[in-house]
């Protein structure tokens, strides 16, 4: 079984990184976003259709995706943020016909994402891009940006998403560090085209 693998590779790459990691880390590495074969697997295909060239017809497929994993697994916090994602940069990409009713579908996924995964660095990393581009007060934002860190310092994205939250909050120099922070965690990420137009305009 394919997250009983996930499990014993988790739990064995822990003890050997650091013999002090606590319990509580070691559970959150054996952490699976569903127990659902059949959810896991439409997220899956969905985050491939996410991560084509953001047309119309790519996020689409993605967000719809997305929601039939969430459906399978009403608890699948992570394909729920993936689906809000999908939603609001349709909008920004300007392929909503009518951007609105799209929004309020985008926040609604965040909120069910954030409400199932709370303690997932991804999930609020997603849910915080998205609440951001819906006007959730700063605060709130600022918040789950500072828990995704906490609970995951090494994830690129979270750091990539703090940057461009950072900047459009005009906290040019906070941005900075954060896109710099987000290319020396991963050198290859996927957002690297982004976060260098970001660092130009921080």
């Amino acid at each position: 079984d394919i997250f009983e693998l996930q499990d014993s590779v988790s739990n064995a790459v822990a003890s050997e990184i650091e013999p002090s990691i606590t319990a509580s880390e070691v559970r959150r590495a054996a952490t699976q976003p569903t127990r659902s074969n059949s959810a896991y697997d439409l997220y899956l295909r969905g985050t491939r259709a996410y991560w084509e060239l953001w047309t119309k017809d790519s996020l689409t497929r993605a967000e719809a995706l997305f929601e039939q994993a969430a459906t399978l697994d009403p608890d699948f916090a992570l394909a729920q943020a993936y689906a809000s994602s999908a939603l609001i940069n349709c909008v920004l990409q300007g392929h909503a016909d009518d951007p609105l009713p799209m929004m309020q579908r985008s926040a609604e996924y965040a909120r069910a994402a954030l409400r199932a995964g709370s303690h997932d660095a991804e999930v609020l990393s997603l849910a915080a891009y998205t609440l951001f581009q819906c006007e959730e007060p700063q605060p709130a934002i600022d918040e789950m940006i500072e828990r995704a860190m906490a609970i995951n310092p090494g994830m690129s994205r979270c750091h990539y998403t703090a940057g461009f939250i950072n900047l459009y909050a005009c906290r040019g120099e906070a941005a900075l560090a954060a896109y710099d922070m987000a290319l020396r965690l991963d050198p290859r990420t996927p957002w690297r085209d982004a976060i260098m137009i970001g660092r130009a305009q921080a």
